[in-house]
């Protein structure tokens, strides 16, 4: 039953916890797309662990995923704190 109870919090009740933490600091649109690497990983989580085999066209998805990832993630402005200068220019 331990094992169960670990299993169980370590899969759905931390990370969970963790996406609420997440969802506070940072705007909805780079939430969302970050929150989409999920799936991808879970992918390549099957193939490093599992020994799955993926298709051209799941290769083709998860980079596209993953390079959406990044472009959100290194596109995304901090906030503007009130009491910081507006940039220039």
């Amino acid at each position: 039953m331990p094992y169960a109870l670990g299993v169980a919090v370590l899969s759905s009740a931390l990370p969970y916890s963790l996406e609420m933490v997440a969802m506070t600091r940072m705007s909805t649109r780079t939430f969302s797309v970050l929150l989409s690497l999920e799936p991808a990983i879970a992918a390549l989580a099957g193939v490093a662990l599992l020994s799955e085999h993926l298709g051209p066209l799941q290769w083709l998805a998860i980079a596209a995923i993953v390079v959406a990832a990044a472009g959100t993630a290194l596109s995304a402005r901090r906030p503007v704190s009130k009491d910081e200068p507006l940039p220039i220019g």
